[in-house]
């Protein structure tokens, strides 16, 4: 492609905004049980542990399907009474909302919807099912997430290899041209979809033990939500999602 038409491209998908899933949701819910998700979490585990962004891919296509990012109502209406019965996961999601819309500045319903359940979810993981105190593990699980997130944006995100030197120019010329908000936000979802399949993993034997069918379900389709995030914003992005993920594996291995 030349100048021009680059230019034009990027300039379209800038201006383009999410498409919304209206159904769906329901259909995936129901095929969801304890097997496929230890399954689909220790693919993902694999996958961040060794930075084999191929594999990671492959979850995403097998998972993600819907190509459409859920409504901020469609979201809310999953967890559903969930949050009621247990308060301190409500709790955990309205503490990690503040700080992602306040620390990222992520403005959308949706996405601070989905993350900020994530978040709950995977220190609700963390304390054992509400065993410990979930507050407490929703500020480690936070600090965690700024942490890592900052070290790979500050890290110098640009710095991916190329293979010629048309590449390396046009990859320069698309991240000028890409709003650096889209590429954080990129990065605040591999983080948290990282960090709870490690808590799923992690919690190991006892996290079977005490996950029920409708938690199995909300973790579920929360993974199904961040795993649609990260692929609209690789395309947005126009980056190869197999490059992304090995390279912020790499960053995060140099202690970036």
């Amino acid at each position: 492609m030349n100048e021009a038409i680059i230019e034009n491209y990027l300039q379209v998908i800038q201006d383009v905004e999410p498409e919304y899933m209206t159904e769906g949701i329901r259909d995936f819910v129901a095929k969801f049980d304890r097997k496929l998700l230890k399954r689909t979490v220790d693919k993902l585990h694999m996958a961040f542990s060794r930075g084999d962004g191929r594999a990671f891919e492959e979850v995403t296509k097998k998972y993600a399907r819907v190509a459409k990012i859920p409504k901020y109502q469609e979201v809310k209406n999953l967890m559903g009474n969930f949050t009621e019965e247990h308060p301190e996961i409500g709790q955990s999601v309205e503490l990690s909302k503040k700080v992602l819309k306040n620390t990222f500045k992520i403005r959308d319903k949706a996405k601070l919807e989905i993350l900020s359940n994530a978040i709950g979810m995977t220190s609700w993981v963390k304390s054992k099912g509400g065993k410990t105190n979930v507050g407490q593990a929703t500020k480690e699980t936070l600090k965690k997430v700024h942490t890592d997130v900052m070290s790979i944006y500050d890290s110098g995100f640009e710095n991916l290899p190329e293979n010629t030197p048309e590449e390396e120019e046009l990859k320069r010329k698309m991240m000028e041209n890409t709003k650096k908000q889209e590429k954080q936000e990129m990065i605040i979802v591999m983080v948290v979809l990282g960090v709870l399949a490690a808590a799923i993993v992690w919690a190991g034997i006892t996290i079977w033990g005490i996950i029920t069918s409708p938690v199995v379900g909300i973790i579920g389709t929360i993974i199904l939500f961040l795993t649609m995030l990260f692929k609209f914003a690789v395309g947005y992005l126009a980056i190869a999602a197999p490059i992304v993920v090995s390279a912020i594996i790499f960053l995060k291995s140099k202690g970036a």
